[in-house]
């Protein structure tokens, strides 16, 4: 598993000590470490069922028999931002949200991300990070889960989109 890196060995003595910290078992130690990649926030209206779902996930991936960790994506709400100096930062936030996504993915060595976001610059934001770290294999169930594994010679990296790309189905 990719988070081995992170989690065996002498050297990671340090790592594990932190996890530790966090609360990790001996046991979720042995499991891969999924991150959950959450656009929830309290100030985007289209975002405030989402910490419903991020909760689903975390117990479907820990049914599945992974350790669910969940950090934030950011977002802007255009229409609070529409109309004075607020505009200049939204359209931005699609590389802010890419590159915090790419930075905690390959920072922490997740096995694998479940991505869960809404409105237009949170979707193609973390479809870019995706990009950047895997390419694009299969689909699956388009406008539910995009299925995503890693173009490279390490371990596959799959990641699951939940949300509704359409623009995914022909």
């Amino acid at each position: 598993m990719r988070s081995d890196n992170v989690k065996k060995g002498m050297q990671q003595a340090p790592h594990r000590s932190l996890f530790n910290a966090l609360g990790f078992t001996e046991e979720e130690m042995q499991k891969p470490m999924i991150g959950i990649v959450s656009s929830y926030n309290e100030i985007v209206p289209g975002h405030m069922n989402l910490d419903k779902i991020v909760n689903a996930v975390k117990l479907g991936v820990a049914e599945a028999g992974g350790v669910p960790v969940v950090f934030p994506a950011i977002a802007v709400c255009d229409g609070i931002a529409m109309g004075h100096v607020g505009m200049k930062y939204s359209l931005v936030t699609r590389d802010l949200i890419a590159d915090s996504t790419e930075c905690m993915a390959l920072a922490h060595q997740f096995d694998a991300l479940v991505m869960v976001p809404n409105c237009d610059k949170n979707v193609p934001g973390l479809l870019m990070a995706a990009a950047r770290i895997t390419h694009m294999s299969t689909a699956r169930d388009p406008g539910l889960f995009l299925y995503v594994s890693q173009n490279c010679s390490q371990e596959p990296f799959p990641i699951f989109f939940i949300g509704q790309p359409s623009f995914l189905m022909p």
